[in-house]
């Protein structure tokens, strides 16, 4: 398996997990942990035609490609998969290394130079709209598609780390188990994105079926989960899941010893009493939990 070298992966963990945990405190805090995006947002994700983001909930791995389009495009990211298959596993596993280390040394300024500005003003947005009809347009069609596949990310990678936030479980590990019959794990998905009932085709053909045969219990659970906020659930300590989730996409979660991950913990600034990540019989217990509940096997992974 090619992937970032241990010391590396620590390193962007350390980085990245506590920029998703304030973001998920931001939204917790405010209106009650209710997820509202900008109006601005959803109508962009409306006009670039990307409302079916959730289909990259059945497999991590669309999520992953969706950021590589964005970064290189369409065509940059075939020459640059064409490039890493002539590579040796020695080489492309350099290749890796060097390319993790590039991210690691971004400052916060560069990396958020990295992400299109999404206009938050009716006079930006007109600027915006002016700037980009100047353009030629073949590189018209490049910028959109970039943009759609940046949403893509941001939307299948948001909340899949507030779904593990708040029940523990991602997006990928519920959207194919309730697609395998689960609707435990569907009740959980569409509490977390609602959107799954409009645009990914099992949520919506499952819930019409529900209506068509009365099941009544079912159509019950589905409205209490409507009508609960979005990131209500029962993790009380949120910053070691999405140590775990991140960790995992990886590929390093379980080549890692519990006093390794503790130790990114407090080097991320989860504070172990804050978090009550007491000791690593606590840390064992939750890891223990967190491998269960995104258990898949017998499930259809598209």
């Amino acid at each position: 398996m090619i992937r970032c070298t241990k010391n590396d992966a620590i390193k962007l963990v350390v980085q990245t997990a506590p920029k998703y945990l304030e973001f998920y405190r931001e939204f917790q805090a405010f209106d009650r942990g209710w997820l509202r995006w900008p109006e601005r947002l959803i109508d962009l994700r409306k006009k670039l035609n990307i409302e079916n983001y959730v289909i990259l909930y059945d497999d991590e791995r669309r999520i992953g490609n969706a950021f590589l389009l964005f970064l290189y495009g369409e065509k940059g990211l075939k020459e640059w998969n064409e490039s890493l298959k002539s590579l040796s596993s020695e080489e492309q596993q350099a290749y890796i290394n060097e390319y993790t280390q590039e991210l690691i040394e971004l400052d916060d300024a560069e990396i958020e130079s990295l992400f299109p500005v999404i206009p938050e003003s009716g006079a930006e947005e007109a600027q915006a709209q002016n700037d980009f009809l100047a353009l030629p347009e073949e590189e018209r069609l490049e910028q959109s598609k970039r943009l759609a596949f940046f949403l893509l990310f941001f939307f299948s990678s948001l909340h899949n780390y507030f779904s593990v936030m708040t029940c523990g479980e991602k997006m990928t590990s519920l959207v194919p188990k309730a697609v395998g019959g689960d609707d435990d794990a569907f009740l959980k998905a569409i509490q977390i994105d609602r959107h799954l009932l409009k645009a990914h085709p099992y949520f919506i053909e499952r819930h019409a079926r529900a209506l068509q045969n009365g099941e009544i219990e079912f159509l019950n659970n589905v409205s209490y989960r409507l009508t609960n906020p979005h990131l209500r659930g029962k993790i009380i300590y949120p910053g070691i899941y999405v140590v775990f989730a991140i960790l995992e996409v990886m590929g390093w979660l379980d080549d890692l010893s519990h006093e390794e991950i503790l130790d990114i913990c407090d080097a991320a600034g989860l504070d172990r009493w804050q978090n009550r990540i007491e000791d690593v019989n606590y840390l064992t217990k939750r890891l223990a939990g967190y491998r269960r509940y995104q258990k898949t096997k017998g499930v259809s992974m598209h």
